[in-house]
């Protein structure tokens, strides 16, 4: 295969780097324009690494016309389409169709892959390009780097959250309603920051806490738990002699593509975040209020600042996170270590990366 997930996870390791170098060494619109381009480029690269790393891990055989013609957009756009791409690869039997087979090792483990696929599906449906317009991607990057939105461009961004979330949790009463839009506080004196290590080490603490107050962390956690929990159930199936050794092995490879998509599916918030970058941080061009990018990405020094060492790092982390335990579930092991070593790694004086 041309590509590899050791590949992908370098190079956004590289362009994340680079980013912040070039963030922290220049000044100019267009400079910053680029650092964004890269923070951007490095998150979608981690993520296609971790969809690599299934593939490779579980030898799925996705093929070249998968990655070339559907890799990049599968990530937000279409994840029943890797679902449904990575069962057909592990040989699942009779594809959807084998319900027996399903049941006999795992009560209820057929009803769990349709309704992830359904939501996929919808998923796909609420944030395809009819929804993320020109004018929304503006907003975005307007948002992005904390500029003032008028209460009215707020509404809008307001609506197209809403139009993904009800077309994913729709009948879900115990879903989570996102959090409206806001105007957020812009950041202040980040060039001193980046000179104390100390200072900047307590500053990705602070944002860590405040994404553990959005997004309960300990979610992912549960996930892989209840997912271990079935695979186990499914090997002592295999034991009591319910199902066949390779019916097993199947179900169990199931159980790590669940994760892994389930997972990308969860990234994709941040990542349609930053996807406005991978057009207006490349190439200038004016954005629907008539300022230009240029002058935009000018004016927000601190801010993109902060976003390319504290947002796109901890993202970095995030993902990091997420390809080990993409491994764990596939029972391969890379010496990477465990997930504290991660954080610790990402909580560091950072001063010394580039």
């Amino acid at each position: 295969m041309e590509y590899t997930s050791a590949g992908f996870e370098g190079q956004a390791a590289s362009d994340l780097r680079s980013a912040q170098a070039i963030a922290r060494d220049c000044q100019s619109g267009h400079a910053l324009a680029t650092a964004m381009f890269l923070a951007q480029q490095s998150m979608e690269k981690n993520l296609k690494s971790a969809i690599l790393r299934l593939d490779e891990n579980l030898r799925i055989g996705l093929g070249e016309g998968f990655y070339r013609n559907g890799l990049g957009h599968t990530i937000y756009a279409r994840p029943d389409l890797l679902y449904l791409n990575c069962l057909k690869g592990i040989g699942f039997p009779r594809g959807l169709d084998d319900r027996d087979a399903l049941e006999s090792a795992y009560a209820g483990f057929y009803d769990h892959v349709k309704m992830d696929l359904d939501r996929f599906k919808k998923f796909g449906k609420s944030s395809g390009p009819e929804l993320f317009s020109q004018r929304i991607q503006d907003l975005l990057l307007l948002h992005c780097l904390r500029v003032r939105l008028p209460d009215g461009e707020l509404r809008e961004l307001d609506t197209y959250a809403r139009k993904i979330f009800e077309a994913m949790h729709a009948g879900d009463p115990a879903a989570r309603r996102p959090s409206r839009f806001a105007n957020r506080e812009p950041k202040a004196g980040m060039r001193a920051i980046l000179t104390d290590g100390a200072l900047l080490k307590r500053l990705r603490m602070s944002h860590y806490q405040d994404y553990s107050r959005v997004v309960d962390l300990s979610d992912n956690e549960n996930l892989v738990m209840s997912l271990a929990q079935k695979a186990q159930n499914i090997e002592e199936g295999r034991k009591a002699g319910k199902v066949s050794p390779k019916v097993a092995k199947r179900l169990v490879n199931v159980v790590a593509i669940q994760y892994a998509v389930i997972s990308l599916a969860g990234f994709a918030g941040s990542y349609l975040r930053l996807l406005p970058h991978s057009t207006r941080g490349r190439y200038p061009r004016t954005l629907h209020n008539g300022r230009s990018t240029t002058e935009v990405y000018a004016s927000q020094l601190d801010n993109v600042l902060y976003e390319v060492f504290v947002v796109a790092d901890y993202n970095h982390m995030r993902i990091s996170w997420m390809n080990i335990h993409i491994d764990g579930l596939c029972g391969v092991r890379r010496g990477v270590g465990h997930d504290v070593s991660v954080r610790e790694g990402w909580l560091a004086d950072p001063t010394g990366r580039v």
